[in-house]
């Protein structure tokens, strides 16, 4: 699959969680039935895959992890990453931590995730982003960003657009 494609496939499960309907309990057993978790946990993995060789592959599963953890499963749809697929992600951005090869949109969202601090607790041994965190380097969320550009980023695009959105930034 290709970034086009793994988008679509987001928002084609975003589309089944809006759909699911009840309390939380309900909606989480609507979406394993229907696959939902095991089918974001397998868009996670391939973004995982290709995170050395991609920084959007990047940008996208680390989303994901901080976004498994900071809201639940059954508003998001994803639940249950795998830890390997998870490692490959951080250790990719440990090492552009240690080469000082952070892309400017990558420091502001990092700096974003990091301050739910517990979402990093599991990556103790990667000291290079420990660091970063504990000096809460990066940059300040930009004042604006290209709005159909991020839409076409899955659930990526689509909480950066809200967030950009609710803080009366265009």
């Amino acid at each position: 699959m290709n970034l086009t494609e793994l988008a679509t496939a987001e928002n084609e499960l975003y589309a089944i969680v809006l759909q699911a309907h009840g309390t939380m309990e309900d909606k989480a057993i609507q979406l394993r039935s229907k696959g939902v978790y095991d089918k974001y946990k397998q868009i996670h993995k391939w973004y995982a895959d290709q995170s050395e060789n991609e920084l959007e592959s990047l940008k996208r599963g680390l989303f994901i992890q901080w976004y498994a953890l900071s809201e639940p499963p059954c508003f998001t749809g994803i639940n249950e990453l795998a830890l390997e697929a998870e490692r490959k992600i951080i250790n990719q951005v440990n090492k552009l931590i240690a080469s000082d090869s952070m892309d400017y949109e990558l420091r502001w969202m990092l700096k974003h995730y990091s301050t739910w601090d517990y979402v990093f607790e599991r990556f103790m041994d990667f000291k290079e982003l420990q660091e970063w965190i504990a000096n809460k380097k990066g940059d300040e969320l930009p004042d604006t960003i290209d709005r159909s550009e991020m839409a076409k980023r899955g659930q990526t695009g689509r909480y950066w657009n809200s967030l950009i959105n609710s803080s009366n930034k265009h």
